[in-house]
């Protein structure tokens, strides 16, 4: 079983978004997956209680007394033959956060390309580099589709950083919204999200099959 926490001390960065689209895209290629909500929001709860489908399974988890519930939910999830645990963090709870990271086999910070948010993004780096040797990559999500300035992202902001960038950027459609309202991955409606998705999937997959540092 392989762990992935999305992360971001950032709200509106879109983690709920790339989580529950890389749930929906990895069961599409033969994993058993369980999403842990560990958002006080709730987002990723409410879109598996409005799904038709019985998975990806989106388990919603007490964050206030994450230190014991975070590891009981793993030991459930490796019980029940899950292959692949995707955990959606708060913006906000640095504890939270430091579980999932720490529970995890891959963290995948998620930002926008705009000043503001690659900003916020040391206080997330730091906290990383202080677990050592853990693995991490920043997802770029809400771009322009021509991936002109995501791509200068890479190459400048996200380069100052001690870890490196998934090639598979997210850009800014309504696919996107219009996959939640209606309790689906973007994958499933086949819009132009659709391949972003896979590709993002791909990257993280590859990544997590690799055994030396990314």
């Amino acid at each position: 079983m392989k762990a992935v926490a999305v992360v971001t001390q950032k709200g509106g960065a879109g983690k709920t978004t790339v989580s529950l689209n890389l749930a929906v895209a990895a069961e599409a290629e033969g994993e058993r997956v369980l999403v842990l909500d560990l958002d006080p929001q709730r987002s990723a709860h409410a879109w598996y209680e409005d799904r038709q489908a019985e998975t990806p399974v989106v388990l919603a988890i007490d964050a206030t007394n994450i230190v014991k519930a975070l590891p009981q939910a793993m030991d459930i999830a490796l019980r029940e033959g899950f292959t692949l645990v995707i955990i959606d963090t708060p913006g906000r709870d640095a504890l939270a956060v430091n579980a999932a990271m720490q529970a995890s086999d891959l963290c995948l910070v998620v930002t926008r390309p705009t000043l503001a948010d690659l900003r916020a993004q040391w206080a997330t780096v730091e906290a990383l580099k202080r677990l050592e040797g853990k693995r991490a990559a920043f997802v770029l999500n809400q771009c322009h589709y021509n991936g002109r300035r995501a791509e200068a992202v890479k190459q400048g902001a996200l380069a100052a950083f001690a870890f490196p960038v998934i090639d598979a950027y997210l850009a800014n459609r309504v696919d996107y919204q219009d996959a939640y309202a209606n309790a689906l991955g973007v994958t499933e409606l086949e819009g132009s999200a659709a391949g972003e998705v896979r590709a993002l999937w791909f990257d993280v997959h590859r990544k997590l099959e690799k055994r030396t540092h990314v």
